[in-house]
């Protein structure tokens, strides 16, 4: 992630679930995995999350879970 920063991005976001954390961001071959560590703050390597409900705070989705395991994943985990 910290390639991306600042020719992409001007910061690293901060992800919501960790006091210090930022998204983790992960290549898979010719493509990525961006995500969050999620409810539980244990990094399951971009494992998307059980709870086909888990979302960022702040957005729409109020169904989120506390301690779902898994991560929730940029374009996985949405409502």
């Amino acid at each position: 992630m910290l390639a991306l920063a600042p020719v992409y991005l001007k910061a690293i976001p901060a992800d919501p679930f960790t006091a210090n954390g930022t998204l983790r961001y992960k290549r898979t071959g010719k493509t990525y995995v961006l995500y969050s560590v999620g409810p539980n703050g244990t990094d399951d390597g971009g494992t998307p999350s059980a709870d086909d409900k888990a979302s960022m705070p702040g957005t729409r989705s109020s169904s989120l879970r506390i301690g779902s395991g898994g991560d929730i994943v940029a374009g996985v985990n949405r409502r």
